[in-house]
């Protein structure tokens, strides 16, 4: 646990000298949409964007991992519950 406070402590100190140091602005431009921002707010939207769609690639794959792991959890909860009627006997 202390551990990963202090990894979290030094990245927070590291985006906050990477924001002080990069406040030049810049016009970002997409098709026919542009806006002016700060350079750290758009690396940081940057980003932002990169591990959500990191996050959503990984979606599928833990949806079908959950679902298998239900479905081995009622197989076994099954078996023990017939294994206990024939213990009974």
């Amino acid at each position: 646990m202390k551990f990963i406070f202090i990894v979290v402590f030094i990245f927070c100190a590291t985006l906050l000298v990477f924001s002080m140091q990069n406040t030049a602005d810049v016009y970002i431009t997409f098709l026919k949409w542009g806006i002016s921002t700060t350079l750290t707010i758009s690396v940081l939207a940057a980003f932002t964007g990169g591990v959500i769609t990191g996050m959503l690639m990984l979606l599928p794959r833990l949806i079908r991992k959950n679902s298998m792991l239900r479905s081995l959890e009622k197989k076994q909860s099954s078996a023990q519950t017939q294994n206990e009627v024939y213990v009974d006997k």
